[in-house]
């Protein structure tokens, strides 16, 4: 094997070199020309801007409003993160028999109502209750979102995954920045549940507009 590749040839070496690249640029080109692919990456992009706009900030808000210690505030997130679990692991079973159309509007509007009243948790308690059901529901549809992106591209699945990681990093990025302004400008947690609103509103806007949703059944 080591002397094949000693007495491979140089020309032959260095002309593979830019055929890879240009089949990479070519695929990563087809996916961003897809105006499919494109609308749904946008819709992901606006949901995972309203999700991580209020996990970057439960902690702040949890000791602006109730005073919690870190301690308290790290158990509050064990019981929310079980509930992201929970709805991960059987929430494909009744997604199945809903269709992704119908389990996406579900998710969306489960999303709205508890958004709508969690500002106004009057303690801890009821406010970790509320969070661990949005984290259920979210664990519900992520799924239905990779299964969105990745049909839109059935040729390029890892570039189509790729470019939704990107997404959700940007979305996180851009939701610390705006997050931050958010939690300090409004009482409570109103101005973060409710951005988180509008984010979802523009999502579900992007993916019902592009006809992603029609194409996905249910």
């Amino acid at each position: 094997m080591a002397a094949s590749l000693v007495s491979m040839p140089q020309g032959y070496r260095t002309a593979s070199q830019p055929q890879q690249r240009g089949s990479f640029l070519q695929t990563y080109a087809s996916v961003l020309s897809n105006r499919m692919s494109l609308a749904v990456l946008l819709g992901y992009l606006l949901f995972q801007l309203g999700n991580f706009s209020v996990l970057n900030f439960i902690g702040t808000w949890f000791n602006k409003d109730f005073q919690l210690s870190l301690t308290s505030i790290g158990t509050a997130m064990i019981f929310i993160g079980i509930g992201n679990l929970i709805g991960t692991v059987f929430g494909s079973r009744l997604s199945e028999r809903l269709g992704i159309r119908t389990s996406l509007l579900l998710g969306f509007g489960v999303l709205f109502a508890l958004y709508l009243t969690l500002p106004f948790a009057p303690s801890p308690i009821f406010a970790t209750i509320g969070l661990t059901l949005v984290m259920l529901v979210n664990g519900f549809i992520f799924p239905l979102f990779m299964t969105l992106l990745q049909s839109t591209s059935t040729d390029a699945r890892s570039t189509i995954s790729s470019l939704g990681n990107a997404a959700m990093y940007a979305g996180s990025s851009v939701a610390g920045v705006i997050g931050g302004s958010l939690i300090t400008a409004f009482p409570s947690f109103f101005g973060i549940a409710y951005f988180a609103i509008i984010a979802y509103v523009l999502s579900l806007t992007v993916y019902t507009a592009s006809g992603s949703l029609n194409n996905a059944g249910k």
